[in-house]
């Protein structure tokens, strides 16, 4: 879905752009208003993978198939209308077997549709006021979108734009807003501003705060003109070698670098100019990984301290000794701080009362009853015949 928000971003000009995304069993619509739109020629870029006008280092989009490839992940079908800005022709295509076909497809001769034909609310939008709305239908079974999930990832990738009002985005309805991490107010933020030729990092470094529903994951988000790129970045570094590395945060807004096809990294990660980079923004994050470091490791005693202990313990018994007081022959034998021992036998639980064990019962039992018993058997004895 962030391909097709991107080619709406591409060409917002100077105008805020409305981006509005309705999710529904049958299909998936957005719609764009106030940026640039699309005419004739805009169209036959759009359905030839690849091709299209050359994109400048400020925009989202630079390989001219990301709308297209995002249309196939969703459905097979799609619906196209548009306008221009500054035009007042209203174009329509249609490709009811665009995902699945194996042959190219031609779309004949385009002709400007009525203004009846288009949706209603598209009829009240102010005349030379660029729109694009793409409908896709018979969507791929199984690829589910829920509504509350897409605008959390949308408000996420794209709330630097939505704070700055240059994007307004709603999700059925209800509008994307920007949750901003929680900080850690007690930790001063530590700025960060790299410089490389024409590659520059600009951001800050902090600590997570604790309560927030919704927090980033730890490490760096990486940005690009306001769109987000990465999230969880370390420059190489393990974050895994110390737990509270685990409440590290920060954002670093790129310029220079350029987006991989999906816009989840940047191409030049192999480069030696990526190393350089790495570099620098660690040495500059430096005050806050090591507060974060020193806050989960605790002291560790070496060899070379209980070495020391030793050689000090030796010497306070030699001046214990030469001195011959009686602090110093309680401290040479050790007995400071123990437990008296107790008495031999004593079963450490008041006085030391010895038991006297042995093998009969503790008591015998009741006279009568024993004397009775045997009286019957006597007497069982004698009534029996013998044989």
């Amino acid at each position: 879905m962030q391909e097709l928000v991107d080619n709406a971003l591409n060409y917002r000009g100077a105008d805020v752009v409305d981006i509005r995304i309705e999710v529904l069993s049958d299909r998936i619509i957005i719609e764009n208003s106030g940026g640039r739109g699309m005419g004739v020629q805009d169209i036959v870029n759009f359905v030839s993978w690849g091709g299209g006008e050359c994109h400048q280092s400020d925009e989202f989009s630079f390989y001219h198939q990301g709308g297209k490839s995002a249309i196939c992940f969703f459905g097979d079908s799609y619906k196209l209308i548009c306008r221009r800005s500054g035009e007042s022709e209203i174009w329509q295509i249609e490709d009811e077997q665009f995902a699945t076909r194996l042959q190219p497809k031609d779309y004949g001769e385009l002709s400007p549709v009525a203004l009846d034909q288009v949706p209603e609310h598209l009829r009240f939008v102010p005349e030379g006021t660029g729109f694009v709305r793409i409908e896709i239908s018979d969507l791929q079974k199984g690829r589910s979108l829920s509504p509350v999930c897409l605008a959390r990832e949308l408000g996420a990738t794209y709330g630097r734009l939505i704070s700055s009002g240059s994007v307004r985005i709603s999700v059925n309805g209800v509008d994307v807003e920007y949750m901003e991490p929680l900080l850690d107010s007690e930790v001063e933020r530590v700025p960060v501003s790299v410089t490389l030729g024409s590659i520059t990092a600009i951001g800050y470094s902090a600590k997570l705060g604790r309560g927030a529903k919704h927090q980033p994951r730890p490490g760096f988000r990486l940005f690009a003109n306001g769109r987000l790129i990465r999230e969880g970045e370390w420059f190489s570094m393990n974050p895994y070698q110390k737990g509270a590395l685990s409440s590290f945060s920060g954002e670093l807004e790129i310029h220079g670098l350029i987006a991989n096809l999906n816009k989840t990294d940047f191409v030049e990660r192999s480069d030696m100019i990526w190393e350089q980079l790495s570099a620098e923004v660690l040495r500059q994050a430096a005050p806050i990984l090591d507060e974060l470091r020193g806050a989960s490791e605790p002291t560790r005693v070496t060899d070379r301290d209980r070495r020391l202990a030793k050689l000090v313990r030796r010497e306070l018994e030699k001046v214990l000794l030469d001195s011959r007081g009686e602090m110093g022959e309680e401290l040479i034998t050790g007995d400071i701080g123990r437990k008296p021992p107790e008495p031999k036998g004593g079963n450490g639980r008041g006085g030391g009362r010895e038991r006297n064990r042995t093998n009969e019962p503790g008591s015998p039992p009741p006279p009568r009853r024993q004397e009775h018993f045997r009286g019957q058997v006597e007497e069982n004895r004698e009534g029996c015949p013998r044989s």
